[in-house]
């Protein structure tokens, strides 16, 4: 600016900024009309933000000369700066696509789309717009939470080594929560209409393309992010084609439908409970993976297709219902599973295609299990998945001791890798800081008018809860370590004769007619969540003598836990009323 006579500190006019923004290159990159901060979508506002976002997220308040909009989606961040030096405004957004797995930076007309595929997590990158906006940001990815943890850093210089005339921190640790996703959505498509545009016709025979056909098609369809490099099809041992398009490594007796020239090659994995398929895409010149995976021990349906892919707790499948995992329309997985109780197994109903044109034929349709018995896994509680867990090492492995503070980002990997996730939500089932649990004397709210105490005293992160019915307990305790509650019952249930025993959403049902009192019992979630109890019957007095402790454990093995809670010891729970008719033996209260 000295060059030209002018003073550092002075505004620059129209004249004088245009040609600055030729010098640096800048004025192709400018968008025009520019944003203003007086207008929609960053009206109205308050603090600074326009928050459309109807989900609960903290945003820190924001001065002049900055404005910013959080839309409804909650996964997109857009701001617009005033830059009094040069008479205009500048715009920078940041959007995270989470069913494609995508984050794009924008600074005004210049992009940048970062793969979440290959993203390493909490990695700080930069979009620069020729020195002038920079954006700095980094993700985590807090599985446990359905939500990501984003920073987001912006600034204006001038300067190639001075001050910046603009700098704030837009996004400080804030969590936007993860968009559900419509699996089974596709988009219009016609391949027919789409060789045309291209002055190609439709392959016959090889069904070859020439490469960069096949590479526009790819990207075109919105699938070159989820295709490996790898194919599989006639290469790894369990897709080596048999006779019957089958290669099961399950000993069981499983009946398979032939499906053999159907451009499918399937393999059932020794553990019996899961489906791998290679599908043949001679248009898209690779091959493609699908599977679906049945994990009775971690709670876990897993599907999918290329490097697609989404897990479903098992207690949240729509069993008896047919459901649609897709990559975009093209590729299908369309699966129902019914759970047969009885027999402790599954029957399973999945369909194959390929289809390039919308509401046509498909090139591949081929139903590869049909009404298919895979047998249910039988899990034990056998304590941690890593039998060699030891949180003193794994928080040195991270820098980190038993004194560090925990973070979200900490506290969700432990989750992750103890297995935790499995059996919770996303948020904590009970809050110490509302009622039932805020309410607590000597760490317990007793709503029942006949029992006089309710269980051992508790001081510290634990409050438990009797109800008005006498029947059950429950209990929350603060986990400072994995910033969360977590949630523990008994309900003892003897108008339908049951004892329903839950550790967060792990639910144990067992039948109490043939039941034998006294006996120890333990549910836990692999080994770090565990409650210990012992019900003793004593129908004479219409009530259940309880032992009852909580233990949650970071190492494996023989060592301590980290907490223990003795919760009852020969503490009562009352037989609830029942109805006339249910009232009977042997739970009938002996007058």
């Amino acid at each position: 600016m000295t060059d030209h006579m002018i003073p550092p500190a002075s505004k620059l006019s129209d004249n004088m900024a245009s040609k600055l923004f030729q010098y640096l290159g800048l004025s192709y990159y400018l968008k025009s009309p520019t944003c203003s901060r007086a207008n929609n979508p960053y009206t109205p506002s308050q603090q600074g933000w326009n928050n459309l976002c109807t989900r609960n997220v903290t945003l820190s308040d924001l001065t002049d000369p900055l404005s910013c909009y959080l839309d409804y989606t909650c996964s997109t961040v857009d701001c617009c700066i005033d830059v009094e030096k040069v008479g205009r405004t500048l715009m920078a957004s940041l959007s995270i696509d989470h069913c494609q797995q995508k984050l794009t930076i924008q600074l005004e007309r210049l992009n940048k789309d970062v793969s979440l595929l290959n993203y390493t997590w909490g990695t700080q990158e930069q979009l620069n717009l020729l020195g002038v906006l920079r954006a700095d940001f980094s993700v985590h990815n807090l599985e446990s939470e359905d939500s990501y943890l984003v920073n987001l850093d912006l600034q204006i210089c001038f300067e190639t080594t001075g001050p910046c005339v603009f700098s704030t921190s837009v996004l400080s640790n804030v969590k936007l929560p993860q968009t559900k996703c419509d699996w089974s959505a596709g988009k219009d498509f016609s391949l027919t209409k789409w060789l045309s545009e291209k002055y190609l016709t439709r392959p016959v025979g090889s069904d070859s393309l020439p490469q960069w056909a096949v590479l526009q098609l790819r990207e075109d369809l919105g699938l070159s992010r989820f295709l490996s490099d790898q194919q599989c099809y006639n290469i790894t041992n369990q897709f080596m084609i048999t006779d019957d398009g089958w290669n099961s490594e399950c000993v069981n007796d499983v009946s398979l439908p032939d499906i053999s020239g159907s451009g499918v090659v399937c393999s059932i994995p020794t553990s019996c409970t899961a489906l791998e398929c290679c599908v043949d895409t001679p248009l898209l010149n690779t091959s493609i993976q699908t599977s679906l995976s049945i994990i009775d021990c971690r709670n876990t349906l897993h599907v999918q297709i290329g490097e697609r892919q989404t897990s479903i707790r098992l207690n949240e499948v729509p069993y008896g219902i047919e459901n649609t995992f897709s990559m975009f329309g093209i590729v299908k997985l369309i699966y129902q599973i019914d759970k047969l109780s009885l027999e402790k197994a599954y029957n399973l109903n999945v369909n194959i295609s390929v289809c390039y044109e919308t509401g046509g034929p498909c090139q591949i349709n081929v139903q590869v299990f049909n009404n298919t018995i895979l047998n249910q896994t039988t899990c034990t509680d056998e304590g941690f998945l890593d039998k060699a867990f030891s949180l003193t090492k794994w928080l040195t492995d991270r820098g980190l001791t038993t004194s560090s503070p925990a973070t979200d980002v900490t506290a969700n990997d432990l989750i992750m890798d103890l297995g935790l996730n499995d059996y919770m939500g996303p948020t904590s089932r009970c809050d110490l800081t509302t009622p039932p649990y805020s309410l607590a004397v000597k760490g317990w709210t007793n709503e029942c008018s006949n029992l006089t105490k309710a269980g051992l005293d508790l001081t510290g992160d634990i409050a438990c809860h009797i109800p008005s019915t006498c029947n059950s307990m429950t209990c929350c305790i603060q986990s400072d370590l994995l910033r969360r509650s977590l949630f523990t019952s008994i309900d003892l249930n003897t108008c339908l004769y049951t004892m329903t025993v839950t550790i967060e959403d792990h639910q144990h049902e067992i039948q109490l007619l043939n039941y034998k009192w006294g006996t120890n019992e333990e549910i836990q979630l692999h080994g770090a969540f565990r409650l210990k109890y012992v019900v003793n019957n004593i129908p004479s007095q219409g009530k259940f003598a309880v032992d009852a402790s909580i233990h949650v454990c970071f190492e494996a093995g023989k060592s301590p836990c980290r907490n223990v809670y003795n919760v009852m010891k020969t503490s009562d729970l009352l037989f609830p009323s029942c109805d006339s008719l249910l009232n009977m033996m042997p739970f009938k209260v002996v007058s």
